[in-house]
């Protein structure tokens, strides 16, 4: 099930207060026995205020958590939702360190990773239907003088032993989350003559999703994610600009845990390709 940063933030929010009416489970007797109205006063016992902050800040949440429900039913949270929700998480931690503002950072983080980034309309126009409600997108550009054919050839090709090595801590990874892995690939040998571009054409872990003079593209579509890999030749300049697509659809918790213990060495691997794709 893909994780839903409104569906975290009200479970928050619920938890929030149940944990209060729990704690104080005296005072919520004291609530109901003797009534809502005038329940706090100057002279109140301090824990009767602790009940309030429960109580509001927990209805706080679910209240967020219903308006971030509605804007993700048209596209991802913004950035600023992230914000807000880390200088919460900050105002209950800072005072309170022994708190469950600690759940908030990670809920932040998530919404950071999703929030829309800018994409270059050539990837857009080219890739929308893999963009569409896309948990990553990450885009690297270069300028090259290499037709986008040869270059996602030379990409594709390029396999050292180190990255031969990580594919062998990859299976051990997915296994530890209990997916499987298909056999390791050989190190592919493609050139722009023989790098398949017919859609679902086998390539290693990937199959061809489109290809043309100006892009290519290829997708894998496992348990916990589907991941796609493109080229995009952007033709509205008067130099040879690619932009190396990576996109990231989660289809279950395992998904954000998975990438983001691989993320660093996703980008190393991506540089690494880059280089061998201007090399070609």
């Amino acid at each position: 099930m893909k994780l839903v940063s409104s569906q975290l933030l009200m479970a928050t929010g619920i938890l929030h207060t149940a944990v209060g009416a729990i704690e104080l489970e005296q005072e919520v007797a004291a609530l109901w026995h003797n009534g809502v109205i005038a329940f706090i006063d100057p002279n109140t016992n301090p824990s009767h205020r602790a009940l309030l902050w429960f109580f509001v800040s927990g209805f706080l949440m679910m209240a967020l958590a219903a308006s971030y429900r509605t804007l993700e039913a048209y596209d991802r949270l913004p950035r600023s939702c992230a914000a807000w929700l880390a200088l919460l998480g900050l105002s209950i931690t800072v005072p309170l360190p022994a708190s469950g503002g600690w759940l908030l950072f990670p809920q932040a983080a998530l919404v950071f990773a999703r929030a829309r980034r800018s994409v270059p309309r050539s990837v857009t126009n080219t890739l929308g239907d893999l963009l569409e409600c896309a948990d990553v997108v990450d885009v690297k550009t270069i300028t090259s003088v290499v037709a986008v054919r040869s270059f996602a050839a030379a990409v594709l090709s390029y396999q050292p032993g180190w990255i031969s090595a990580l594919y062998i801590v990859r299976a051990g990874l997915v296994r530890l989350l209990g997916m499987t892995q298909d056999s390791l690939p050989g190190k592919p040998q493609f050139s722009a003559q023989t790098l398949p571009c017919a859609p679902g054409a086998k390539v290693g872990f990937f199959q061809v999703h489109r290809a043309d003079d100006s892009s290519w593209s290829c997708q894998a579509d496992e348990r916990h994610l589907c991941a796609a890999l493109g080229v995009v030749e952007d033709t509205s300049t008067p130099v040879r600009r690619l932009h190396v697509v990576t996109i990231v659809h989660y289809k279950h918790w395992t998904g954000p845990l998975y990438f983001n213990l691989i993320r660093p060495f996703h980008h190393l691997i991506v540089r690494a390709m880059l280089r061998a794709g201007q090399r070609a």
